[in-house]
């Protein structure tokens, strides 16, 4: 992991995340490098910050590469929802010239985010890409 006290953190975006806590969109720390996206949950009275969530990262090292993706979004009174994909492979050629098999990984995941914690409404991939297929595809390679 990234040296935390060398690599920056970033401010990207913040906004009201409800009556007492603003969200904070942060560039983070990654494993090399400040590659990370992290939504922060700051909460005003106490002026702490009282959780995270890793919503984007891209890393690649000796074979492994991960993709992950998330979108965020609102509905009318239902607070922030989080949809999340991630995209994992590992190519065994790099332990092996001769292995030619690459694992790939699909995950999708659907969040409601609360200052607290998070409700997860949906791990079904079938369901997620059909209800948000747009979404998927700009998220996808």
């Amino acid at each position: 992991m990234a040296d935390t006290w060398t690599e920056g953190f970033y401010g990207i975006y913040s906004f009201k995340f409800d009556k007492n806590n603003t969200g904070l969109i942060t560039r983070t720390p990654g494993e090399y490098d400040s590659s990370m996206i992290s939504l922060w949950i700051y909460n005003d009275k106490s002026q702490t910050i009282t959780r995270s969530m890793r919503l984007s990262n891209i890393f690649g090292d000796a074979g492994d590469f991960d993709v992950y993706n998330s979108w965020l979004f609102s509905e009318k009174d239902n607070g922030l929802k989080v949809l999340m994909y991630d995209y994992y492979s590992y190519d065994h050629s790099v332990e092996d010239e001769n292995d030619t098999i690459v694992d790939i990984t699909k995950e999708y995941l659907l969040l409601k985010v609360k200052a607290e914690v998070s409700d997860t409404l949906s791990k079904n991939p079938d369901e997620l890409k059909k209800r948000f297929a747009r979404q998927l595809e700009k998220m996808s390679f």
